[in-house]
């Protein structure tokens, strides 16, 4: 721990690759790295083959350290293309660390591996779009889908013509947009109730159309 305590003593920011170390020394270190008060720490989930195969990545992994341990968690790649990287940061992680190159066909090292300039821009552009699409939590109903109810959703009208007097049936209604002030769900509670006037076909039914107090038994007596 002789470099750990030294790292701790900068009290810069601390991004600790997990590979190769069981939860109880990665437990271990974080204890060690609080008793001398470093810096923030970043647990970076890492799979030390080079590269791995996608059954060793283990991703949900990541979210799960930053529960055990409550810090930000973070992916260390050596993993082909950039899909693990964009799978990770779905999975909460804060950080992506991934090797680079110049050229991913050169034969040494793990530049075949690597991602190069437009893998790693891709790679920006869609975990910035993923950001976008995630959102936060607020409202489920949104400003996008309030803006769009009166063309989108369906009212209440009139399937032919109903006379004053009349009293409701299901089927002098029909479900069409654009939304009116009753909705198809309200069609239930006027069935068997009187029209106060003359409705022409394809009309909205208003509310003010319909004797909502009037008792069905008695109108039918």
């Amino acid at each position: 721990y002789h470099l750990l305590k030294y790292i701790a003593q900068t009290k810069k920011k601390i991004y600790l690759s997990t590979g190769m170390a069981t939860l109880k020394e990665i437990s271990e270190t974080l204890n060690f790295l609080e008793l001398n008060r470093s810096g923030p720490i970043t647990l970076m989930h890492c799979v030390s083959m080079y590269p791995p195969q996608a059954q060793h990545l283990n991703l949900e992994i990541i979210p799960l350290m930053k529960k055990l341990f409550d810090i930000p968690s973070g992916y260390s790649d050596h993993f082909p293309g950039t899909m693990a990287c964009l799978l990770a940061a779905i999975l909460g992680a804060s950080t992506i660390e991934t090797h680079f190159t110049l050229d991913s066909c050169r034969k040494t090292g793990d530049h075949f591996h690597s991602v190069n300039p437009d893998d790693l821009k891709q790679l920006i552009e869609n975990i910035s779009l993923f950001t976008t699409m995630r959102g936060k939590l607020s409202s489920v109903f949104q400003k996008a889908d309030r803006d769009l109810i009166y063309n989108y959703r369906r009212g209440l009208f009139s399937a032919k013509n109903l006379p004053k007097g009349k009293l409701l049936q299901e089927n002098d209604f029909l479900f069409c947009r654009p939304k009116t002030i009753l909705s198809p769900n309200e069609m239930e509670s006027l069935i068997g109730k009187k029209l106060l006037n003359d409705v022409a076909p394809y009309q909205p039914i208003e509310p003010f159309f319909v004797d909502k107090y009037a008792d069905k038994e008695n109108q039918q007596d």
